[in-house]
């Protein structure tokens, strides 16, 4: 007999029964793929540990079940069993099977209602049956897709661009790649790609194409790039590009990646742009854009000249410049400026002159282009000009006349003899020298105008005369302080003065003179050397140099002993352009004529000093640009020499020291070297205060007269401030401390607090104990010595001991003893004697 339940199966025999518990299943892993439980309750899957799960669970083989999940199993098993052998999976078996047992009776219902398919209702249970399977591919172009597929129970591969045809076995598995990838291409679908071989079926597959494209930029940085936008798998993304960073993916094809325009850093007036920024993405060839930077400046013009035309729509000029490396062009006017991207490092040129001008009239410019490399604003003046024509005669080609005129706004000037013809702006002067100088004493002069105001392209005829004069070119003068000259003209003697240049007509044999002395006042003046007088036979030019001059006093003074003949200071000067000496000292002052300008110095220091004793000035030159008297005092100085020992460089030593009669401190931890004036006093510091509790000081000389070269040492001892306090002593009777002080040992002594300097890194005591009178001495458990390395601040207590009392009281306690002993022997023998 046997029963089973969710949790196992029950067996009897011979009255006796056994079990197995889904546990039991577990653990054997049965070695069965399919099972038919005839078992009450087996799959009842809403039970911990149901036995009919178990089955199917097992870790090797389970893999479907069928039974209740109540009292009943399944009846009429050829219903079941006969698809199931013709290749039907097992939910089509157990559904036929259901099917053919209606009509249900009760008793049908109360036994097969409860029945169910544990596990995947498409198993078969083995063999083959031809089915006809189709896939129909379509989006293939380069790449064949696979196909895998179980035939007669072995494993098979197919490829195809198009359509398949197969007959797998009933019940496998069929699929198709869903991904397709070459070096260049791809080819993947989002349809089902996995089918179960159940009946003949037909199976569409669309897959979209991709290429692997290569897409780079040039001009670009990586904080300045370029977007890429594009489609992968229809959906859009980005990739940000620049010159070392290249776009290296897959794009779906027939979709467009585009590029954007202008770089992530572009302004308004400064892009980085490409125009090829699009492309539809039917290949794997590779892509790029080159981005231009390019700025954008505003380019403009204006007319000028006086009364001029403004320049417009019908009067313009061409602007040509280069965007994306190629020419462009536009019309300028005053009104209508350009206001477009040019490319960076490109010129952008002006045409000139303008299109209505004409070979007499026109409007021209000097600035016509422009290298671009920001974007500020350029702008080109454009003058509106004529071209007048002044005809001369009578002048020789080797003695032209000079046109003087402005073109541009600015004055220009030609020569010719004959005619001249040039451009010049509009409402300007035109004018031609006259006299036309030779020489110095020789002209062509002309009676007739030779200044126009240029409104028209003017035509003018101009006559000259020859003529002769004299000229004299003074130089150095001022124009307050000409010179005067004598001049003979047309039998008329004329006084004219010059402080430059003087040319005028002057009568043969007569003479000519020139002022050798400017005369300004006592002490100023204009002086010539050379020759200021000529008979005039023939044309001739004369040059005078003038050198203006001062007449100041210069004297020098000297501090400690007087400068002399053999110790004097030489003063350096110019007169009349050449260098000049004279020595000076306390008996000896200068007064004479210095060129103006020129520096007056004086020799530093005096000829008499050596290395370690002078005579210094701080004052040692002047630039003559007046008569005042000038001085100068020189110091008597010694040189001295301070060496000091035991500081450091951030405790110095402060020394007082005159020098020029001023007082200055410098500080040194080392050594210093420098002059000081004789008979003065130099001092150094000491102490030096470290602290209040610490200090350097010296036993040395610290302050000497500078009455010769001094060579001093200062060494100073570092110490510290000690404090030491006693309690307990009584003033008679002081404890004693031993000390080091400048480097001697030293002893005092106190009862109550004693403070004093103390050398550093010596040793400081006092004494343990202090003698009293019979009575008793002082002594201390506290520390009594210390090394010196800081500022020592300690207290001692001392405690007095009585025993000179102690012995006296002893003593006193013995004597009574001894006598109460003696006493007691005498009476002790009386009482015998008796």
């Amino acid at each position: 007999m046997a029963h089973s339940w969710p949790g196992g199966h029950a067996f009897e025999k011979n009255g006796r029964w056994s079990y197995v518990h889904s546990s039991d299943i577990k653990s054997i892993d049965p070695k069965a793929f399919f099972y038919n439980l005839f078992a009450c309750s087996a799959c009842r899957y809403v039970e911990s540990d149901y036995i009919g799960g178990w089955y199917m669970f097992a870790d090797t083989y389970g893999l479907a079940a069928i039974g209740s999940t109540k009292t009943g199993s399944m009846q009429e098993f050829e219903d079941f069993y006969t698809p199931l052998g013709e290749g039907k999976n097992l939910g089509e078996s157990f559904e036929e099977w259901f099917i053919s047992q209606s009509p249900y009776t009760l008793d049908d219902c109360r036994w097969f209602y409860g029945m169910t398919l544990l596990g995947y209702p498409t198993l078969c249970i083995g063999g083959s049956q031809l089915t006809v399977i189709t896939i129909n591919t379509s989006g293939l172009v380069s790449c064949p897709a696979t196909i895998y597929y179980v035939e007669g129970g072995v494993d098979k591969t197919a490829t195809t661009y198009d359509t398949w045809n197969g007959t797998p076995d009933y019940g496998s598995t069929l699929s198709i790649t869903s991904i397709i990838v070459s070096s260049t291409e791809l080819y993947y679908t989002t349809d089902t790609t996995s089918w179960t071989v159940t009946e003949p079926a037909t199976y569409w597959v669309t897959y979209h194409r991709q290429f692997r494209t290569t897409i780079s930029v040039t001009g670009l940085s990586p904080t300045n790039y370029a977007t890429l936008t594009y489609y992968s798998e229809g959906s859009p993304a980005t990739f940000d590009l620049w010159d070392s960073h290249s776009f290296n993916g897959w794009i779906d094809a027939g979709s467009t990646a585009t590029l954007s325009n202008s770089s992530s850093a572009s302004t308004s007036t400064h892009r980085w742009y490409t125009e090829t920024n699009s492309w539809v993405i039917n290949d794997a060839s590779s892509r790029s854009a080159t981005y231009w930077e390019q700025f954008k400046p505003n380019i403009s013009v204006i007319t000028a000249g006086t009364g001029h035309t403004d320049l417009d729509a019908a009067n313009y000029v061409l602007l040509t410049y280069q965007q994306f490396g190629f020419p462009c062009s536009f019309n300028i006017y005053d009104a209508h400026s350009f206001n477009g991207w040019i490319d960076i490092g490109s010129t952008a040129t002006l045409s000139n002159p303008s299109s209505a001008s004409t070979s007499t009239h026109r409007w021209y410019t000097e600035t016509t282009s422009w290298v671009i490399n920001d974007a500020s604003s350029r702008s080109a003046t454009y003058y509106e000009q004529f071209k007048p024509t002044v005809i001369l005669s009578e002048l020789s080609p080797s003695h032209p006349t000079t046109v003087t005129f402005m073109r541009y706004g600015e004055p220009h000037s030609l020569t010719t003899s004959t005619t001249w013809s040039e451009w010049a702006d509009i409402g300007s002067t035109l004018s031609i020298s006259n006299p036309v100088t030779v020489s110095s004493t020789e002209r062509y002069y002309s009676l007739d105008t030779t200044s126009w105001v240029v409104n028209s392209a003017l035509t003018q005829a101009v006559n000259y005369f020859h003529q002769f004069k004299a000229a004299i070119t003074p130089t150095g003068l001022n124009p307050s302080h000409p010179a005067t000259i004598n001049v003979v003209q047309c039998g008329t003697i004329n006084h004219p003065t010059t402080y430059a240049l003087w040319s005028g007509w002057a009568d043969s044999g007569s003479t000519l003179g020139i002022d050798s002395i400017v005369t300004v006042s006592l002490t100023e003046r204009y002086h010539t050397s050379d020759t200021p007088s000529w008979t005039v036979t023939e044309p001739a030019t004369h040059s005078v140099t003038y050198y203006q001059q001062f007449k100041p006093t210069i004297c020098v003074t000297a501090i400690g002993a007087n400068l002399t003949s053999t110790n004097y200071a030489t003063l350096s000067y110019y007169c009349n352009g050449s260098p000049t000496t004279f020595e000076l000292y306390d008996a000896q002052s200068f007064n004479d004529w210095i060129d103006i300008g020129s520096t007056a110095n004086l020799s530093n220091p005096s000829s008499a000093s050596i290395s370690t004793h002078r005579w210094y000035t701080e004052t040692t030159s002047w630039i003559i640009n007046n008569a005042s008297s000038r001085s100068a005092t020189y110091w008597e100085q010694y040189k001295a020499t301070v060496v000091v020992t035991g500081l450091s460089s951030s405790h110095p030593a402060t020394l007082t020291v005159e020098q020029n009669g001023l007082i200055d401190n410098p500080t040194t931890y080392s050594s210093w070297s420098d002059w000081t004036d004789i008979g003065s006093t130099l001092t150094i510091s000491n102490p030096v205060t470290v602290s209040s509790t610490e200090r350097c000081y010296s036993s040395d000389t610290i302050s000497w007269v500078a009455n010769s070269a001094l060579m001093q040492t200062i060494n100073y001892l570092h110490q510290f401030k000690v404090t030491i306090a006693t309690t307990g002593l009584d003033p008679s009777h002081p404890a004693t401390i031993t000390f080091m002080q400048y480097g001697a040992i030293n002893d005092s002594t106190t009862s109550t607090t004693w403070n004093d300097w103390v050398d550093s890194g010596s040793t400081l005591s006092i004494s343990s104990s202090v003698e009293g009178d019979w009575t008793g001495d002082w002594s201390t458990g506290d520390a009594i010595s210390w090394t010196v390395n800081s500022a020592i601040s300690a207290i001692d207590n001392y405690h007095r001991s009585h025993t000179g009392i102690y012995i006296l009281v002893g003593a006193i306690v013995g004597g009574i003893i001894v006598i109460g002993v003696i006493i007691f022997m005498v009476r002790r023998r009386k009482a015998r004697c008796q």
